[in-house]
């Protein structure tokens, strides 16, 4: 169905080699797994597990036509935090990447709907 990715980045967001800030990203490339909420319960466990373990910030990092990823974390409660202009060329195009930091209170508050 798909898998987690999960590192550390920086003060300037990029991968770190030592100890950092969390990282996480979701692939579901699986399609008839999507539209399912399934990205949304992975993702919501996965936080839960990281929060119990110590990780009070977290962050997910992506493209800006990846439209799909950027509508679940915003909805997640994850806000932009950090944006590099045309620094990624998808099918030929040059797009911004961004980082998202989650908002606690607002992810208390999504999760509320998987209890």
């Amino acid at each position: 169905m798909g898998w987690y990715t999960v590192y550390n980045i920086d003060e300037d967001y990029s991968f770190a080699t030592e100890k950092g800030y969390c990282r996480i990203g979701i692939a579901m490339p699986d399609m008839p797994a999507r539209g399912k909420d399934c990205a949304y319960q992975a993702l919501t466990a996965f936080i839960d597990y990281l929060h119990a373990n110590g990780v009070d910030y977290i962050y997910m990092q992506t493209w800006s036509g990846n439209n799909c990823m950027v509508h679940i974390a915003e909805k997640m409660g994850f806000e932009e935090c950090h944006r590099e202009s045309s620094v990624r060329t998808v099918q030929g195009k040059r797009c911004d990447g961004f980082s998202l930091r989650l908002n606690r209170d607002k992810f208390r508050a999504f999760s509320g709907q998987f209890v």
